[in-house]
């Protein structure tokens, strides 16, 4: 379920998104950032680059999701936040096995000898030239379904707040949770993405939602159990 919850405009679709592959599938969708669009509406887009995105200043989106994975130790895989298309233009991906380092190409390419993630939240497009920004470890991999929340404060000069909380501890109140993951950056974005690249495993996301405070994109959780 995909559900956008700003204003009265809802998008629901009741398909799970899932990847399974032996080569490399990435899965993305563009939100709706047109002029009195869903995220429009209520204030939250702004021009960057050229391109109309979601991030304007003194603004804050949550995001949430499920996610499950079949097979632990293979290689990328993960829920990510892009602003336009390609690797360089991945502002948070949350996920595993990620490359630290880049060639500078065209095309660009990993490389592989510079290692790569364990279980993270990074974003490429916050790091270093052609290196990885890694915001922090999740812990061990696991192939338990694990509750994703993500907190996006937007802030000027770009040095924006993300905190990521892993099967927060209340499903109503966040002031009871703690992050898993606080990091600063550029985070302004136009689409998710679902990547699963190589291996035997099975990714699995659902239940995405989008809401203005936490109880809106935590809320769903608790009215299931």
């Amino acid at each position: 379920m995909v559900d956008y919850g700003f204003g009265q405009e809802q998008f629901e679709s009741q398909r799970l998104l899932e990847t399974e592959t032996t080569t490399f599938i990435r899965i993305r969708r563009v939100l709706s950032t047109s002029f009195g669009g869903v995220f429009d509406s209520d204030g939250f887009v702004e021009a960057q680059d050229g391109a109309r995105l979601i991030g304007k200043d003194n603004t804050t989106v949550y995001l949430s999701f499920t996610r499950q994975i079949s097979e632990v130790d293979q290689v990328f895989y993960g829920f990510e936040l892009h602003r336009g298309d390609g690797n360089k233009n991945r502002v948070l991906c949350v996920g595993h096995g990620a490359s630290e380092e880049w060639t500078v190409g065209p095309p660009r390419s990993p490389i592989k000898e510079a290692g790569v993630t364990g279980w993270v939240v990074t974003s490429e497009f916050n790091g270093e030239e052609n290196r990885l920004l890694n915001l922090a470890e999740l812990g061990p991999e696991t192939g338990d379904v694990v509750f994703c929340v993500a907190k996006i404060t937007f802030r000027e000069n770009n040095e924006d707040k993300i905190e990521v909380f892993k099967n927060p501890g209340s499903l109503l109140d966040e002031s009871k949770c703690e992050s898993f993951v606080t990091g600063y950056g550029n985070f302004s974005f136009d689409r998710v993405s679902l990547a699963n690249f190589e291996g035997d495993k099975s990714f699995r996301v659902d239940h995405i939602h989008f809401g203005t405070n936490f109880p809106a994109v935590t809320r769903h959780q608790w009215d299931s159990n």
